[in-house]
Parts: structure tokens; sequence; C-alpha cells
């Protein structure tokens, strides 16, 4: 069933902003498997198993800061296991640096702007294309693309007899083998990239999407707390810090802990055994000069403009489900350069083909051209 406007709408939207559809594709492919490649891509973070004896988190931020000293906005994600180093991601005008550090004696085993750190580099590929907030907006709207490109071909696609639905003429040329694989690739994965679209929207426009979802159910986005003084030029020890998170929200694991400019709130964010794997829903905000908490934002009483991360993030990344369905992802993210590939090498034969019956068409009967080319 295939309505010739749409098809040129989704023909016109392929060309001019497939390839950053597939760059998204891609890259969101490496991601899936981020944790396990990261060691084996970069070897150094791999670290001695022994347990980390007290004071980690000084040691990291300390390392962080010898290396970045007017750094006024970073973020320190602990190792989940001994014998990795901890992620530090030190933010500055639109730009990441990322280092990783021995948490047991805060030696940086690997330094973003002095060697090549593939996974980050895919990450921010991904996130905005290494174009910073443009290139955010650059993504939402290859997100957009995909929503449409896969809903467009679902509909183009429907089969008459279902027996043709996937149906694959490996024996045709290079024209039928090409039509029928974008057909089918499309068609099978469809769904799940369609779904994977809508959640990168929602965590590139992440602000407006809280606030749309929690707007349309009646609820309220909560505000972070204030504090009374800078968690960069004023704080006491950050591992008393998040031992005061840990005496508020008991249990769990530390996964993030961000520290901002200005009189913000150090945030420690935490993992509970329940939750999903993410980047830790629950948050205890702190002041950073007293180590007292400020507030609290556990998991179960947030809205559900806040709350819906806990699925979409992990369901996005396949940890939410397991090992198959990240193989899967995989695949999916595959397809829109299979598309792409395949949809070229239709338009340009569909193209060549119209061309000379366009020139034909052209002709005067009568004339030594028609008469050569058996034209009546």
């Amino acid at each position: 069933m295939t309505s010739p406007g749409l098809a040129r709408v989704h023909r016109w939207v392929a060309l001019g902003l497939g390839p950053v559809v597939v760059a998204m594709g891609l890259t969101g492919a490496a991601l899936v498997f981020r944790e396990e490649l990261t060691a084996l891509f970069t070897p150094a973070v791999k670290v001695a198993g022994s347990p980390v004896a007290p004071g980690q988190y000084a040691r990291i931020l300390a390392a962080a800061e010898r290396l970045e000293p007017a750094a006024r906005s970073m973020d320190i994600v602990p190792p989940q296991r001994p014998d990795r180093a901890a992620q530090v991601v030190v933010h500055a005008a639109g730009t990441e640096h990322y280092l990783f550090v021995d948490p047991h004696d805060g030696t940086v085993v690997a330094d973003g702007e002095r060697q090549w750190l593939p996974f980050a580099t895919l990450y921010e590929l991904h996130r905005r294309l290494m174009l910073g907030a443009p290139g955010e907006y650059a993504v939402g709207m290859a997100g957009f693309a995909l929503a449409f490109l896969g809903l467009s071909g679902l509909v183009m696609w429907w089969p008459r007899k279902l027996k043709q639905a996937f149906r694959v003429r490996w024996d045709g040329n290079r024209l039928a083998v090409s039509y029928d694989l974008h057909r089918c690739a499309g068609a099978a994965f469809a769904l799940l990239l369609v779904l994977n679209a809508i959640i990168g929207i929602t965590m590139t426009f992440d602000e407006a999407s809280v606030a749309l979802v929690n707007r349309v159910l009646g609820r309220s986005s909560p505000l972070p707390p204030p504090a009374s003084s800078n968690a960069v030029d004023s704080r006491k020890p950050l591992d008393e810090i998040v031992a005061a998170a840990d005496r508020a929200l008991p249990g769990g694991c530390v996964v993030r802990i961000m520290l901002r400019d200005g009189n913000a709130p150090v945030v420690v964010r935490k993992r509970m055994p329940a939750d999903n794997d993410t980047h830790g829903a629950n948050r205890i905000y702190l002041d950073a000069a007293s180590a007292t908490v400020v507030g609290m934002s556990p998991l179960t009483a947030q809205p559900p403009g806040n709350a819906m991360f806990e699925w979409t993030y992990p369901l996005h990344t396949g940890t939410l489900v397991g090992g198959a369905y990240r193989v899967l992802l995989v695949f999916a993210g595959c397809v829109p350069l299979l598309s792409l590939v395949t949809g070229l090498i239709v338009w340009r034969s569909k193209a060549g083909r119209r061309a000379p019956a366009k020139r034909g068409a052209g002709i005067r009967p009568g004339t030594a051209a028609s008469t050569s080319r058996g034209i009546p």
C-alpha cells in the first residue's frame, strides 16, 4: 500500500537526514556493549582488584582537579567492580573532558585529551555529533526523522498477501534484491527503531519531556533544593558528603556524584537493589560546606515524568531485557545503514530509467531521432 506522496516525503527525509540517522544507529549499536568493550579498547581502565581503602572519592576528585584546576562542573562515576577505574567527566563550555582514575591511589590511567578513548568519542557522537548544544538539536531531529521513516516505511510495506511480506528475491538482479532487502529489513525492525527513536528524543529533550509528561498527568516537576555554599569552592571532604548521602538513603550503591558551580547542592545518585540499571534515579542533595542533606528525591516519590527514565533508559540501552535483546539492538542499529544504501540503489536505478523516457517523450514524431530510436 504505497501513496506516491508518502513515498516522496519518505525518500526526501531519508536523503536529507539519512546520514545522521545512520550515524546514530551505528554509534548506538556500538554503545550497547560499552561497559564490556571499554576494557578491551582502553585496557588502562583495568586496575588492581584489591579492596579500595577509604578516601577514594577524595583521591578521584583530587586527581581530576590536578588536571583541570579551573573546572567548575564535573561528574564522578564510581566503578561498579573493584578492578575498574572510576570515570570523571569534566564539563566546560559545551565540551566534556573524560578521565579514568584508579580509586586505589588516585592515578589518572586514561585521559581523553592525551589519548583516544573510543567509547567516549562514540558517546559524544551519539549524543550530540561532537558539536556541542547545536548537535543535540541535530540528534533530536534525526530521532524525529527515524520515527517518521519507520512508521511511513511500515505503511508502505504493508503487504496485500502475508506470504510475500518478507520475501527476498535473492536470485534477482541488484535492483530486485536491494528493493526487497529495503522493505523486509525496514519492516522487521521498524517498531524497535521507532521505539528507540522516541526514547532518544525524550532523553535529548529531557527537561521538556519531563515537564510535558507531568503536565499531561497533572503533576508538577520538583525543583532541586538550593544550597548555602558553592560545591566547587567550599566543601567538606567528598567522602564525608557521600557518607551523609548513604546515611540518608541506606543500601544500594552510588553510581554518580554531580558537582556544579554556584550555590547548587552536591547531587549523589544511587541505585537501589530493586532498581533498573540506570545512572541512579534516587537523588540526594547535600550542602557541600556542611555535608548536610538539603533534600531527597527517591524514585518511589518522583512524579511520572521524572521516574519514566527508570524504565526507558535501560530499555534504550538494552540492559532492561538482557543479552539477547542487546544483540537485537546491535542489528537494529545497522538497519539504517542497510536501508540508506539499498534505498539509494533503488532510487538511482529508477531515476536512471526515467531519464531516457523523459528524453524520448520530448522528441517529435517523424524526426530522424525518433525514427532511429524506433519511436513511431
